[in-house]
C-alpha cells in the first residue's frame, strides 16, 4: 500500500507540474517537498521526468546515451538522407544529429545546399567555397531551399535560403568558379595516412548517442590518428553509406560538404555529456573536387573560457589535400 500511495502521488504531481510554467522552479521544488517529503529517490525522478511543456529536456537527454558499439545498431528503413517531394526536401532519420533528436546533423543540410548551389550555377562551375550560417537547429521536417545565382562568366555567387514552413532556418552563400587548365609548378602532395582500409578504430566520442544518426548509421568513420576516445586533435576517414538525396547522384562536393561538419565532434576537447559545443556556422573551402568515396579530416578544436570555440579541419582524399573547413563553436555547460 505504501508503494501504491507513492505511485498515485507521483502521477498526480506530474500532472500538476506538466501544467505549470517550466520557469517557475521554486514552486515546483515546493510541490516536490510537499508531495514526497524526504523520499529523495522519488523527488529526483519527478524532477527528471520530462513534461509536455518542456520538450527541450528530452532533447538534452538524448546526448546522455552512450555510444556502445557492442549494442545492436538501430534498424532503419530509410534508403537516403533526403527524399525530394516536389519543391521540398524531406529528411529521414539518417539526417539526425547528436544534440537534439528532432534536429539534423549540420553535414546533412550542408550537402543539400552544395547540391542546390551546383544546380543553380551550372555544371561548368566548381564549388570553391560554401559558407553556411545555422540560425537555429535544422528540423527533421520538410525543407525548401531558395537559390539566387549571379551571372558572372568566371565566378558566380549563389545565395541560398533554407526554409521550413516559410520560416528561415539558415542561410548560405556558395562561391562557384569556372575551371580552366593552367600550368603551375609541380609540388609534393601531403597525404592523410594510413589509408581507410588500414584504419581499425571507429568513431566513438564518449557520450554520443548511437543508432539512426548521421554520425553513426549514415557515415562510415574510421580514425586515422589520434583517438575519439580522448580529447584532442584527431584525424579520420569518412564515407557515406547512403545516397544524400533519393534518385540523385551524390557528387564529390556533396560528400566533402557532408564530411566537413565533423571537425568539432572528431577533435573534441570538452566532455559531450557536460558541455554543448554546437557550431553556429560552417565554411568549406575546396581547391579541387575529391576523388573517390572517402573524405579525410585532420581536425583540431580550440575552446575558450568566454564560451567561444573554433574547429579547423584539413580535408583530404586518397590523392592528397582538397581544402579546409572551419566551424565557429558556441560552448555552454549543460
Amino acid at each position: 500500500m505504501h508503494h501504491l500511495r507513492i505511485f498515485i502521488c507521483e502521477i498526480a504531481f506530474r500532472r500538476r507540474v506538466s501544467l505549470a510554467r517550466v520557469s517557475d522552479v521554486k514552486h515546483i521544488s515546493h510541490e516536490i517537498e510537499r508531495s514526497f517529503g524526504n523520499n529523495s529517490a522519488i523527488r529526483k525522478h519527478a524532477l527528471t521526468t520530462p513534461s509536455p511543456e518542456n520538450p527541450w529536456q528530452d532533447a538534452h537527454r538524448i546526448s546522455r546515451h552512450t555510444d556502445d558499439r557492442s549494442s545492436p545498431m538501430t534498424t532503419t528503413t530509410a534508403q537516403s538522407v533526403f527524399i525530394r517531394e516536389g519543391e521540398t526536401f524531406v529528411p529521414t532519420g539518417l539526417s539526425r544529429g547528436p544534440w537534439d533528436e528532432n534536429a539534423q546533423h549540420g553535414g546533412a543540410p550542408a550537402a543539400l545546399l552544395a547540391h542546390v548551389a551546383q544546380q543553380s550555377a551550372g555544371e561548368e562551375f566548381f564549388l570553391a567555397r560554401l559558407t553556411f550560417e545555422l540560425s537555429r537547429p535544422v528540423p527533421i521536417a520538410a525543407l525548401t531551399v531558395r537559390a539566387e545565382a549571379s551571372k558572372g562568366r568566371t565566378a558566380r555567387r549563389v545565395n541560398l535560403t533554407l526554409e521550413h514552413n516559410g520560416q528561415t532556418i539558415g542561410r548560405a552563400i556558395a562561391l562557384m568558379l569556372r575551371e580552366q587548365p593552367v600550368m603551375v609548378p609541380a609540388a609534393t602532395e601531403q597525404r592523410l595516412e594510413p589509408a581507410p582500409g588500414q584504419c581499425d578504430e571507429r568513431f566513438a566520442t564518449p557520450g554520443m548517442p548511437s543508432g539512426e544518426f548521421f554520425h553513426h548509421e549514415t557515415m562510415d568513420i574510421r580514425v586515422a590518428h589520434g583517438s575519439t576516445h580522448v580529447p584532442g586533435r584527431a584525424a579520420a576517414w569518412l564515407r557515406l553509406r547512403y545516397p544524400m538525396i533519393d534518385g540523385v547522384e551524390t557528387t564529390p562536393t556533396m560528400r566533402a560538404a557532408a564530411a566537413a561538419d565533423f571537425g568539432n565532434g572528431l577533435s573534441w576537447v570538452l566532455p559531450f555529456d557536460e558541455y554543448l559545443f554546437t557550431n553556429t556556422d560552417l565554411t568549406v573551402y575546396l581547391h579541387r573536387a575529391p576523388i573517390g568515396e572517402w573524405i579525410g579530416l585532420d581536425a583540431e578544436t580550440i575552446a575558450q573560457p568566454n564560451g567561444v570555440g573554433l574547429s579547423t579541419s584539413t580535408l583530404y582524399d586518397s590523392e592528397g589535400r582538397i581544402g579546409v573547413a572551419h566551424q565557429n563553436l558556441l560552448i555552454r555547460a549543460r
